[in-house]
């Protein structure tokens, strides 16, 4: 069974002049994740398990929503939770910690908006 979460309105404070670091980090034993971060239409970054990348310019990135997509899957039998971690610029910005009973794979959406401290 998929079960999809959603975390809306996260609002970024960035000042201008500042690269935006994105960051997946797995917490559960045996996680499998694919993250996709679409920051326009022609742009869009991927992250494979843990790791980070640079999603831009902070004050390239105002006007826009910002928006993650996190399929993540669990396949050890004897772990009975998802848990995961997103960074920006090192900074916890949503702590996902759900049950394996709920859903054996999960969908997280995150839905950000860079602004000014």
């Amino acid at each position: 069974m998929i079960k999809s979460y959603r975390y809306r309105n996260i609002k970024l404070p960035i000042e201008d002049g500042k690269d935006v670091q994105f960051s997946v980090e797995l917490l559960s034993d045996g996680n499998r994740s694919a993250a996709n971060i679409r920051t326009s239409v022609k742009e869009f970054y991927t992250i494979q398990n843990s790791g980070s990348t640079s999603i831009g310019m902070s004050q390239n990135l105002r006007d826009r929503l910002i928006v993650v997509t996190c399929n993540v899957v669990n396949p050890i039998p004897e772990e009975d939770e998802i848990s995961v971690e997103f960074k920006v610029n090192g900074i916890s910005i949503v702590l996902h910690s759900k049950p394996k009973s709920e859903a054996d794979e999960q969908v997280i959406y995150l839905y950000m908006k860079c602004t000014k401290p």
